[in-house]
């Protein structure tokens, strides 16, 4: 599984997946004495995220479930943990399905305040959806990257050893700067570097703004034609 993993290939992907169900027939014929756990599903949807074809959305919606199921049924360990909902958010991500990741994160979140601890997002899940966003091009991508933030922030309060970092800006920030269809997009770049500065003179060092996040600001004017760019630079 490993190995069609890191090939990086479609069919490599499928052979993956075949693998998986074959250990899964043969469980249930009793010529394999454990159902396959959550790390070869975990891998299974990882080599799915890096597979580029067009159902990957609905294979990993359908892993999820039957995951889900098989955890009902009381299958042991296959219940999703964080991992595997990371391996999911970044193929749908990749697949350009911004919508779908959004609702899974948001599920994370649901599960995580219920006392699953096994589904709490970490850094990667939230910085996945806001990248995730900040590569899509809708038109309220900006804005739906930003709130993802925004509750990135709360649940940081909640969850003190899960927090945003410099790059969690940063995305969204280059997202506005290669917005030319967005009249404001320089000043929703620069909003967000100042809220970037504003927590780091807060005290919160993990916020420290880099060369990038400026110079980004900058072009941005720069390629928007706005007629005080330089002085804004």
């Amino acid at each position: 599984l490993s190995t069609y993993q890191r090939m990086n290939t479609p069919s490599a992907t499928q052979r993956a997946d075949d693998l998986v169900r074959l250990m899964e027939n043969l469980y249930e014929k009793g010529e394999l004495d454990h159902h396959p756990d959550i790390v070869h599903y975990t891998i299974l949807c990882s080599a799915w995220s890096r597979s580029r074809q067009n159902r990957v959305t609905y294979r990993i919606v359908e892993i999820l479930s039957n995951l889900k199921e098989k955890h009902r049924a009381g299958v042991p360990n296959v219940n999703p943990n964080t991992r595997t909902y990371n391996a999911c958010l970044d193929a749908l991500c990749r697949a350009g399905d911004t919508d779908k990741a959004e609702q899974l994160l948001y599920h994370m979140l649901a599960l995580a305040r219920d006392g699953d601890k096994d589904a709490q997002p970490d850094c990667f899940s939230f910085n996945c959806v806001i990248s995730g966003f900040s590569r899509s091009t809708k038109r309220d991508a900006g804005r739906r990257a930003e709130s993802v933030l925004d509750r990135f922030m709360e649940y940081s309060e909640e969850f003190p050893h899960v927090r945003p970092e410099t790059r969690s800006f940063t995305h969204i920030i280059a997202h506005y700067a290669r917005d030319k269809k967005m009249p404001d997009a320089p000043y929703r770049a620069e909003y967000i570097l100042n809220q970037l500065i504003s927590l780091y003179r807060s005290g919160q060092k993990n916020f420290s703004p880099n060369v990038y996040a400026f110079t980004t600001v900058m072009e941005s004017y720069t390629l928007h034609k706005h007629p005080e760019a330089g002085e804004y630079a």
